[in-house]
């Protein structure tokens, strides 16, 4: 999943090439195989603890395959995607890559990317292997543009001393309730984690709003139309979802009333001090919780071993909350793995990238903990190597097992509806906006939507 925490640039060398050549002799415009070398081959990714693990899987593959040498690199996600796009401008992009859903429908409308159909038809690729992911990597016209890699989901990071603290157990933790209304035990448990700069819990009678010590919950107004990390979790129990259509929307159903009122109820908390205003925190989660001055924070499963590692605090977590049905639903997204269109060595990069499809290398990979593999019996290999550490996530698993995850729907423009919501959000959660400003941006993305 997503790692953007250095600028660092890790290429991996492989077991056939003692030395890396500069990065333009090896991509997908490189010719080694011309002057009877094997054919290189280039995948690249944006999470650091992935290239690593993966990195497994290509010493096995060149191992097996002496004609074809893959290397791995890794970019830090900011300088990642700029690099890609300049390489499909100057012709050299990578022949295989890490991809991301926000990013696959302009790649493939703008024909950088291989459809996989041909190719997995002749080599009797079974899609049915994958758990998680294979719709968010179909484009329009039907084809499959990408091989799901991974999962993740939200979970509830929560500082277990905070949690003693403020008289709650584990068990509460993990059965958090909630009703469009505000109702059941997620805001009880916010206020009671919340405690002002005098000791006084957010339930207590004297609680000071305005001088608090520990929020019992993270900044709220996290960016993005659908957020995984923060308020998806209970806008999906009611029913609601971001799109019209499960993909390929015609808008997003922000006016929805029930939408509203949950939204507003959200940012209720930071008025009434149990979540911080805004702005007010600048710094990434592992700061958030490391500091002590939050207890509770949303973020997605890939960030697991870094913050339940976290030096000096005691992190445990918990999965979405319960909706008034008795069921959660939690967000998932998907990774998956693309072949550049203007490679010369197709062949070969479909090799490589169906061998990143496979149990084998899922499995080889997922051994280190480090993502969640879209494959089942793989992703138990993970669950197995994580429960080791004392990670259980057989929760996390019993989601996508019993069906209650969701996706957010693929779509196009993805980057001009960012451009165009950002600040409108920023409006809303800064409190310069009311609840209608909802209904300017439904009417936004059906307009930007209905470009195609």
């Amino acid at each position: 999943m997503i790692n953007r925490s250095t600028a660092t640039k890790v290429a991996v060398v492989t077991a056939t090439v003692s030395l890396l050549a500069p990065l333009t002799a090896c991509s997908s415009s490189g010719s080694a195989s011309d002057a009877g070398g094997a054919v290189p081959i280039q995948w690249w990714t944006w999470d650091q603890a992935q290239s690593v693990s993966y990195q497994k899987c290509a010493d096995d593959f060149n191992a097996a395959n002496p004609g074809i040498d893959v290397t791995v690199s890794y970019y830090n996600w900011n300088d990642y995607w700029t690099k890609i796009t300049a390489g499909f401008v100057a012709g050299d992009a990578p022949d295989t890559f890490m991809n991301h859903a926000n990013y696959f429908p302009e790649y493939v409308s703008q024909g950088q990317l291989l459809p996989l159909d041909d190719l997995m038809k002749a080599s009797d690729f079974d899609l049915d292997r994958f758990a998680v992911g294979v719709d968010t990597w179909t484009y329009t016209d039907g084809k499959h543009y990408g091989l799901p890699k991974d999962w993740a989901t939200e979970v509830w990071y929560y500082n277990e001393d905070d949690v003693l603290a403020a008289g709650l157990t584990d068990e509460d933790m993990q059965n958090m309730t909630w009703a469009p209304d505000g109702s059941g035990t997620f805001g009880e448990i916010v206020k009671k984690l919340t405690v002002d700069t005098a000791g006084v819990h957010g339930d207590q009678p004297g609680f000071n709003k305005d001088s608090v010590a520990v929020y019992g919950l993270m900044p709220m107004g996290l960016q993005g139309n659908n957020d995984q990390d923060s308020w998806s979790g209970f806008t999906s129990t009611m029913g609601w979802t971001l799109g019209d259509k499960p993909n390929w929307p015609t808008r997003f159903q922000y006016d929805d009333p029930e939408f509203k009122a949950a939204m507003d109820w959200i940012r209720s908390l930071s008025s009434d001090g149990f979540s911080p205003a805004n702005g007010a925190f600048t710094t990434e989660i592992a700061d958030w919780l490391g500091s002590g001055k939050i207890a509770m924070a949303g973020s997605h499963t890939a960030n697991l071993g870094a913050l339940t590692s976290l030096d000096g605090v005691n992190i445990g977590f918990a999965p979405t909350v319960i909706g008034k049905d008795g069921a959660r639903k939690s967000l998932v997204n998907s990774n998956g793995d693309s072949i550049w269109a203007g490679t010369k060595h197709p062949e070969e990069a479909w090799k490589w990238v169906s061998y990143l499809g496979s149990t084998a290398c899922q499995s080889v990979a997922g051994k280190d903990g480090t993502f969640f593999p879209s494959i089942a019996e793989s992703m138990q290999v993970t669950a197995d190597a994580l429960k080791a550490k004392d990670i259980d996530v057989a929760p996390l698993v019993k989601l996508v097992d019993d069906g209650d995850v969701f996706t957010t729907p693929v779509f196009q423009r993805g980057g001009e509806l960012d451009a165009t919501l950002k600040p409108l959000w920023e409006k809303y959660w800064n409190f310069s906006a009311g609840d209608e400003i909802f209904d300017q941006m439904a009417t936004e993305t059906e307009r930007i939507l209905a470009q195609g």
